[in-house]
């Protein structure tokens, strides 16, 4: 009878989502370690406090990596049970969480240049770099550490997901099978949009954003402790992109009347200093010589 309910497929569930929640912890907690001269929290127990707001920040993140995931976990295919259709739900899980959690793993050191979570502002100016191959490799050079705490994670992740799983259950009786599963995906479906928007369903509140997490803190910038990269980048996709400007109605005759760089002055000064201007876009290692002696660059 307990098959029909699916009661054994729900607990995995309920299991593989809190495993993102345990391991959003340890990113958070990784976090302030790696920038603790910028983040001071006076004791451990407002750390915990912190990260109890964070919940609902995590809570958003999670259920937006694991849409799909969950998607496919509550249809009622009646095949969920199956070997084969476990480990397709197995890579999609890692696929998309993996790579979101990833990020989190950006600002460990990203944090301390920025002083803020990454958003995609960020990403548009990545997006532009002509070096990023060159780029990557510096990172994974300077900071091997941080990659080596994300495989550690990932690896430990894979093995507690693996520790769980759903028993191969054959359904016989396929109408209450398919009654209980749309119950059970509507009353998900429910859960899920609250959750997403901050974990009630108040209709004078708006889906949080990054602006909420300074609501829970006392130090402005310990409301980047309770944010996290995948949130802050999920809520910024579409709302933080560079525009290019178009001149197309700016002609000659007008740039001749408004600007007029050439200026003549008449100060009869005794002497004539030669004064020279360097203006740089980037001071950054690539551009000096001596950071880069493996280039022979004099």
């Amino acid at each position: 009878m307990l098959k029909f309910f699916r009661i054994n497929e729900y607990k995995v569930l309920a299991f593989r989502i809190l495993l993102a929640y345990f391991f959003y912890f340890i990113a958070r907690t990784l976090f302030y370690l790696y920038n603790s001269d910028f983040l001071k929290v006076d004791n451990f127990f407002d750390f915990l406090s912190l990260c109890y707001y964070g919940l609902a920040f995590d809570t958003t993140a999670i259920l937006y990596v694991n849409l799909l995931f969950i998607v496919f976990s509550i249809l009622p295919f009646w095949k969920n049970t199956t070997i084969g259709y476990q480990k397709f739900l197995f890579y999609l899980y890692f696929a998309t969480n993996i790579f979101a959690y990833s990020f989190n793993f950006i600002d460990f050191i990203y944090y301390k240049y920025s002083l803020t979570r990454t958003t995609t502002a960020a990403l548009e100016v990545v997006k532009h770099e002509t070096n990023k191959s060159t780029l990557f490799l510096s990172f994974l050079v300077d900071y091997w550490h941080v990659f080596v705490l994300l495989i550690l994670c990932t690896v430990l992740w894979i093995y507690l997901y693996k520790k769980v799983n759903v028993r191969n259950l054959v359904c016989i009786k396929l109408v209450p099978y398919f009654v209980f599963s749309i119950v059970s995906l509507l009353l998900i479906a429910t859960l899920i949009i609250g959750g997403i928007r901050g974990g009630d369903f108040q209709k004078s509140t708006r889906p949080i954003n990054l602006v909420d997490a300074g609501k829970h803190v006392k130090k402005i910038n310990h409301s980047d402790i309770v944010l996290n990269t995948p949130f802050a980048i999920i809520r910024t996709l579409f709302s933080n992109s560079f525009r290019k400007p178009d001149f197309l109605d700016v002609n000659e005759v007008i740039i001749a009347e408004k600007i007029q760089p050439i200026k003549q002055y008449a100060n009869n000064s005794p002497t004539k200093p030669n004064v020279v201007v360097f203006i740089l876009e980037s001071y950054s290692r690539e551009y000096i010589g001596a950071f880069n002696s493996i280039l022979k660059v004099k």
